[in-house]
């Protein structure tokens, strides 16, 4: 077996039609996806098939099929022969990299994924109602701390640094015309971009308190075995010590902001000879990786998988090997 860093993508990463090559290709990706609708109640080779981008982007729908994926992805990597050195998972992606790491079982991810879209979903909407129209957009050009320190110094409500995803690019979330005005005092700075985001709500801020609270009861229901491979905290940076306090990060994770940059520093640091593969649709990850020494790759598409495949068989990657 050949280790890898496995690296799951979250929400946003999200396409009509991602999948369904995986789905085509292994009966055991077919089983997956017969267990999550099961358990979401949803059609969700329908949804990928017949759907459009606004139903597969409903928080609701994203976060089952975006686990789904990114599952699917990691089994076939398993059967070409790669084995998880760690694992790490990008916001929603961290219920991915749990059972990776097998914290929970399969029964279990897509249980707590629908779960917590459901509840996501709903706070989105309350949020909305409470504090006016929301949104959520990467800053380009800027460290974490820095746009931390515009968004302190302006004093605009409800508006927070919500991903650290690089040295270089932050997400911002909260009230809209509060993320428009911090836009306009960050291009003052000669920011490079802003990008408004394809998401349904402000995560990881505290505007998502009630899914917070509710989450963590649902959560008191669900045993969580202890990580067998190092596996990174969205809400710390750092590796999770024990399964005692994944209950609690679970739910935090939720409102406080993604640490991605810690992250990646972090699996630099401890795992300087294996190379990350984005183990999901997509290539997100594989973009913030650049600005690290370690090298991702994608695994998303069947695609994908084979020309992982033929570079481990042709020793052209010799962090792998």
């Amino acid at each position: 077996m050949v280790e890898i860093v496995k690296v799951f993508p979250g929400q946003g990463s999200q396409q009509v039609n991602m999948g369904l090559d995986l789905y085509e290709y292994s009966e055991r990706v077919r089983s997956l996806f017969t267990l999550a609708s099961d358990i979401s109640h949803m059609n969700l080779h329908t949804l990928l098939t017949e759907g459009t981008l606004g139903q597969i982007t409903d928080t609701r729908v994203a976060q089952i099929v975006i686990t789904l994926v990114n599952r699917a992805s990691s089994v076939l990597l398993e059967e070409k022969g790669f084995k998880a050195a760690a694992a790490a998972g990008f916001s929603l992606g961290e219920l991915s990299a749990y059972r990776e790491a097998q914290v929970i079982d399969d029964i279990q991810l897509f249980s707590i994924t629908a779960k917590r879209g459901q509840l996501m979903a709903r706070n989105a909407v309350s949020a909305e109602r409470r504090y006016g129209e929301l949104a959520m957009a990467a800053i380009v050009g800027l460290s974490f701390d820095q746009v931390d320190e515009v968004i302190r110094q302006c004093g605009q409500p409800h508006v927070y640094a919500s991903n650290d995803n690089s040295k270089n690019q932050v997400v911002i979330s909260g009230l809209r015309s509060s993320v428009e005005k911090i836009e306009v005092l960050l291009k003052d700075l000669k920011v490079r971009r802003v990008i408004y985001l394809n998401v349904s709500g402000p995560f990881h801020t505290p505007l998502m308190d009630e899914a917070k609270a509710e989450f963590e009861q649902f959560l008191q229901g669900i045993s969580f075995s202890k990580p067998v491979i190092p596996l990174y905290s969205n809400v710390t940076g750092k590796k999770i010590s024990s399964n005692e306090d994944i209950r609690s990060l679970c739910a935090r994770q939720i409102v406080s902001p993604v640490r991605w940059t810690a992250i990646m520093e972090n699996i630099a640091a401890d795992h300087p000879v294996c190379d990350a593969v984005e183990t999901g649709y997509g290539k997100v990850l594989s973009g913030f990786f650049r600005s690290t020494s370690v090298r991702c790759h994608q695994a998303g598409t069947v695609e994908g998988l084979h020309q992982i495949q033929a570079m481990n068989k042709d020793g052209q990657n010799e962090r792998v090997l």
